[in-house]
Formats: structure tokens, C-alpha cells, sequence
């Protein structure tokens, strides 16, 4: 089950939108910058590049590839944006922008 799913069932649908939208946003971002999909990203700082882990990042990995189509079909809205800041914001989000200098 999909985090937006699941977020959904608890009457957090504000919640789910906002992080599929800056999910988007992010690897949208990425695309632009390198012209493939990975695996991992950083949905708090989405210029940030994603990384870390057990192994290298992975390039073309077909979850991302998977959730970017599904989340595209659930908000065909978002999927247009380019800036986070566009994004729906929840008032009950757990996504706190860092202040810029601070990472």
C-alpha cells in the first residue's frame, strides 16, 4: 500500500498530497538535471541530490519509474509543477523546510 493510500484512510489527505507533490517535484527536478531516474531522493531538500544507504544509487530503478506514474495519475496537477513551493502545504505536515545554510 502506498504511503498516499494509507494517508488517505487516516484522514490525512492534505498530507498525502503534499508529500507525493514535493516527491514529484523532486524527481522531476533530477530528471531535468541528469536525464534518468534513480532511486533515492531527498524530499525535504529537493536540490538535493538522494544517496546514502546499504549499496551506490541505482539509475533507472523501476520503483521510481512505478510511483512517479502512479502519483502522476492521482495528482495530474502537481505532476506539473517545478518548485516545491507550489505545492499543496498541510497544516498538519511533518515536512519542515530547513532554513537555507542550515544543511
Amino acid at each position: 500500500m502506498d504511503r498516499r493510500v494509507a494517508l488517505s484512510r487516516y484522514r490525512h489527505p492534505m498530507m498525502a498530497e503534499e508529500i507525493a507533490c514535493r516527491w514529484m517535484v523532486n524527481v522531476a527536478h533530477a530528471y531535468r538535471q541528469t536525464s534518468k531516474l534513480v532511486e533515492k531522493y531527498d524530499v525535504i531538500t529537493p536540490e538535493r541530490a538522494g544517496g546514502g544507504g546499504e549499496y551506490p544509487l541505482q539509475d533507472g530503478f523501476g520503483w521510481t519509474n512505478g510511483v512517479m506514474s502512479k502519483l502522476m495519475a492521482l495528482y495530474p496537477r502537481d505532476s506539473t509543477y517545478s518548485d516545491v513551493n507550489q505545492c499543496p502545504k498541510s497544516s498538519e505536515s511533518p515536512l519542515k523546510q530547513p532554513r537555507r545554510g542550515t544543511h
